[in-house]
């Protein structure tokens, strides 16, 4: 079975006595090897007699490796592995236009106008923007309304006449 990043893999081992009846070894140990050569050894899980397992959170593409061992009442190894596919998915850049204070309603407008066309090109001012896809061109306008609510200082003179 070929498993994906992000994906969880049930690493099973069942024990049985030289008479081929479940046992339980008198202790279970579990090596695991991630493709970057990285082992660790996770606590297994009892599931009943002669039956354990160990629910793998795969990080990594590549092919992990897993031995059990199990010694004492009942002496046993048992090795596998798991393939996980590589993903065609690369995080890509976020392109969104500088902020500054330098944009204006048309900016937002021909935004708004993008997003309802469908369209993923946006002319601002003196330059032409590509998105990538609609997330990122909804991230560009939640850019240029917060630079439209930036706070802005504002001097009130107040006078008063006295006895007019």
């Amino acid at each position: 079975m070929t498993y994906d990043v992000g994906d969880v893999a049930r690493l099973s081992v069942t024990f049985t006595s030289l008479a081929g009846v479940l046992a339980d070894p008198t202790v279970v140990t579990l090596t695991v090897q991630a493709p970057d050569n990285a082992q660790t050894t996770p606590a297994v899980t009892h599931d009943s007699t002669g039956k354990y397992h160990y629910d793998l959170s795969i990080t990594q593409s590549g092919v992990y490796l897993y031995r059990y061992v199990g010694t004492g009442a009942v002496a046993a190894v048992e090795e596998g592995q798991i393939t996980v596919r590589s993903t065609t998915l690369v995080p890509q850049p976020v392109p969104v236009p500088p902020v500054s204070p330098g944009f204006t309603a048309d900016d937002l407008n021909a935004i708004n106008r993008a997003i309802v066309s469908g369209a993923l090109e946006v002319r601002f001012q003196d330059r032409t923007i590509t998105y990538r896809s609609m997330k990122d061109l909804l991230a560009a306008r939640t850019i240029i309304l917060a630079s439209f609510s930036a706070p802005t200082i504002r001097q009130v003179r107040v006078e008063t006449l006295k006895g007019v």
